[in-house]
């Protein structure tokens, strides 16, 4: 158990690697690497302030750009796309995710709300996955568990039909979607003991993930979950915001795969028989 405990950690730090390094990629290359201020006076002025605000200029005695207004000389100094990102990720480390490129706010704004409801889904996901358990107290026949199944992928196609119709029902396809995993689950445990199904749980609400990613390409607002979030900044070109959104995102999946893989750890026990050969 200890060697696939230690796998399995290794396994989860390379993964959330993986997925900060790509987090860290959007962020550079969308990033853009030249500055432009043009057009008349107060235009000029409204640039400036906003490439402020973003923290890619700063105001720095000995600056390369110098302009005069207000009645004084005023340094800047551009930043690089590396000096860029050591500042965000030392203010990330803060909890300060910077300001979007998107709206005039804090990435936090919308980012604190986005987790939240990402939470409820990946709850109510969770919830519909868990009939995977009393799949064995409910014993169906194998017509009634086709039956099930069907009205699963009917639930499923449901969702993914009726959001692209009209967005505003965005939460009630992630209703739907909950309740296809229920019926999936409920089929899938047939024949199964409760605690092999235990880690079946995690996993159906891992591939409720990717039809979560789905529902999101079809919602591009803000006030939905971190998946609408991130097809919404991605829509808009705002670095600052899709790079963070994509890390969350792709965060609680992660998460709930390593929950899943640390039950089967935990109660995959091996037969007696397969012990005391191995001790033999």
């Amino acid at each position: 158990m200890k060697k696939r405990l230690l796998l399995l950690g290794i396994f989860f730090a390379l993964t959330i690697g993986l997925v900060f390094e790509l987090g860290l990629l959007f962020f550079v290359f969308g990033e853009p690497k030249e500055i432009r201020l043009g057009g008349d006076d107060i235009a000029f002025l409204a640039n400036l302030a906003e490439q402020i605000r973003l923290g890619r200029m700063v105001e720095v005695d000995g600056g390369e750009l110098a302009f005069f207004f207000g009645g004084r000389l005023h340094q800047f100094h551009v930043l690089s796309v590396q000096e860029r990102l050591g500042v965000a990720l030392s203010n990330a480390l803060r909890g300060n995710y910077g300001q979007a490129s998107s709206y005039n706010g804090a990435v936090n704004d919308y980012l604190l709300p986005s987790l939240g409801w990402s939470a409820l889904a990946y709850l109510g996901m969770l919830f519909g996955s868990s009939t995977v358990v009393l799949a064995p107290k409910v014993k169906l026949s194998k017509k009634a568990g086709y039956i099930v199944l069907g009205c699963g992928g009917g639930l499923l196609l449901l969702a993914h039909v009726l959001t692209p119709l009209v967005p505003s029902l965005y939460p009630l396809g992630i209703v739907l979607l909950c309740l296809a995993l229920g019926c999936i689950g409920l089929w899938i445990g047939q024949g199964r003991t409760w605690k092999r199904n235990l880690c079946e749980i995690c996993f159906l609400t891992a591939f409720g993930a990717i039809s979560l990613f789905l529902l999101g390409l079809s919602y591009k607002q803000c006030g939905g979950t971190l998946d609408s979030l991130f097809v919404y900044a991605l829509y808009n070109q705002d670095d600052h915001l899709y790079s963070v959104a994509f890390f969350f995102m792709m965060l609680l999946p992660v998460l709930v795969l390593f929950g899943g893989l640390l039950l089967r750890v935990f109660f995959n026990k091996k037969p007696q028989k397969e012990v005391a050969a191995e001790q033999a």
